[in-house]
This record gives C-alpha cells, sequence and structure tokens, in this order.
C-alpha cells in the first residue's frame, strides 16, 4: 500500500514556500493579477449567481494558474526555472534539484500532459460545483424542502458506497502533479491502487488548507467591517484576497503533494551506481 508522511509533506511545502518567497513572488504576481481581473468581470457582469458563467469567466485566471503549478512542481523538482510571461525567470541562486529525473517524458510533453490535466480538473470541478449550485439555488427558488426519510439498510449501504467513491475519487485531483513530474498517470494510479493513499492525500490536503481557509476568513471579516458589503471597494479588496488565498493554497498543496508523491514513486528504487 503506497503511503508517505503528509505531516512532513506539508511542512516541507511550508518551509519551501516560504525559503523561496521572493523568487516565487516575481512569478506568482501576475497570476494573482488575471484572477482579481476575472473575478472583478464577474461582479460587472452581475452573473455571481450564474455559476457556469461565472467559471468560464475564470478561465483565464485557471490557465495562468495552471502554468504557475507545473512550474512549481518543476522547479522544487528539477530546479527549472519557472515561467513568466512566456519566458523564463532565473533562480537567484543555484540549489542541487531535490530529486534526478523520473520520468521518460521530454519536458514538453511533461508540460503539456500536466498543464492539459489541470485544465481539465479544473474545468470539471466548475462543473460539478456550478450543477450543484444551481441546483440548489432552483430548490431554494421552488421553496422544496424534502420530506424526512427513515433510515434503512440500503440507505445506509448506499451512503458508505458513495462516501467510498469520493474518498477514491480524491486522488483523481492530483494527476497533473506526475504528469509535470514526467511519469505517466497509469503508473501513478498502480502505485497508489489502494485506497489508504487517499486518506494520506487528504490529510495533506487538509493541514495545506485549513490555516488559509481560517486567514481568509479573518481577513473577510476584516473586510466587512472596512467597506459596506457591495460597494466598489469591498468588491475590489475581497477578490485581492480571495485571489492571494487561492493561489496560496494551489502553491501549498502542490509543494506538499509533490514531496508525497515522489516519496510514494520512489518507494523500492534503486540508487544508481556511482
Amino acid at each position: 500500500m503506497a503511503s508517505f508522511d503528509f505531516v512532513d509533506a506539508a511542512a516541507k511545502g511550508y518551509e519551501f514556500l516560504w525559503r523561496e518567497r521572493r523568487y516565487v513572488s516575481r512569478v506568482v504576481i501576475p497570476v494573482i493579477f488575471v484572477k482579481v481581473a476575472c473575478l472583478l468581470a464577474v461582479h460587472m457582469m452581475g452573473a455571481e449567481k450564474q455559476f457556469l458563467l461565472s467559471g468560464l469567466v475564470l478561465i483565464p485566471g485557471f490557465v495562468l494558474e495552471a502554468i504557475f503549478a507545473i512550474g512549481l512542481i518543476r522547479f522544487l523538482l528539477y530546479r527549472e526555472p519557472m515561467i513568466i510571461a512566456g519566458s523564463a525567470v532565473p533562480e537567484p541562486e543555484d540549489h542541487p534539484p531535490l530529486a534526478r529525473y523520473m520520468g521518460k517524458m521530454s519536458l514538453s510533453q511533461a508540460w503539456q500532459a500536466g498543464l492539459a490535466m489541470y485544465l481539465l480538473i479544473r474545468i470539471i470541478q466548475v462543473a460539478f460545483s456550478a450543477w450543484v449550485q444551481d441546483y440548489n439555488l432552483l430548490l431554494e427558488e421552488q421553496n422544496f424542502e424534502p420530506e424526512p426519510m427513515a433510515p434503512t439498510f440500503i440507505g445506509a449501504i448506499a451512503m458508505l458506497g458513495l462516501l467510498w467513491v469520493v474518498i477514491w475519487t480524491f486522488r483523481l485531483g492530483w494527476l497533473y502533479i506526475p504528469l509535470a513530474m514526467g511519469i505517466p498517470f497509469t503508473k501513478f494510479l498502480y502505485r497508489i491502487r489502494g485506497l489508504n493513499s487517499s486518506f494520506y492525500m487528504f490529510a495533506t490536503w487538509f493541514l495545506c488548507s485549513l490555516p488559509l481557509l481560517v486567514l481568509y476568513g479573518a481577513l473577510a471579516n476584516i473586510v466587512t467591517m472596512a467597506f459596506e458589503q457591495g460597494s466598489g471597494g469591498f468588491i475590489v479588496l475581497d477578490s485581492i484576497v480571495l485571489a492571494c488565498i487561492e493561489v496560496g493554497m494551489v502553491a501549498l498543496q502542490v509543494l506538499a503533494m509533490t514531496h508525497g508523491i515522489t516519496e510514494i514513486m520512489s518507494v523500492g528504487k534503486e540508487e544508481p551506481k556511482k
């Protein structure tokens, strides 16, 4: 069964992002700028409750977010310069790579596969989220209240089966990481075929997300106290805070999960002969 130390992986993600904060900040600023512009465009169009339309408006931000995430993976593992505005940003300090190249894909293949998979996952997430939110909104408009159902054995089994599917599927949200590393996702899925792999990934995601979610809640309260909700200042500042928190969560999750996946894929490998 594939496993890794999720506490250590999360700690390494935080540590790496803090150590390389100056370099990463040079690359992340355009990503945040575009995400803020997309969020403001959603408000200008009045599409806050048109969830599918707002998701489509946010796609340019997802594209830059994908480039940032794949570049961060390659920078962490192989010390490849990250890309901004189509050009590589030279690293101010020279550090040895974290790992030797682990896959058989070329650089261009790894980038293309990683970007395509990241965007595909994000689009599926947006489409599913929009469908759920639109459905809930429709129920609210119709004042529909489902009748309480008595618990049954079949219902309990169905809920357990659904929970198992959700837990197992959680790993699919990170398929872009092995692809960006140059590893075919089929090899990755075979290595993590056990159900417990999803638990380790979920724990890593939780440790990287919870602190920033708490921070966002605190900052959102400050913005609400400083500006009237719905005013121009509130919308602009709230969009900036949301974009920064989202990008920060992506960075931490990618770094921590890359450490964990590297540990999983390195198990059983022999060291090269000297």
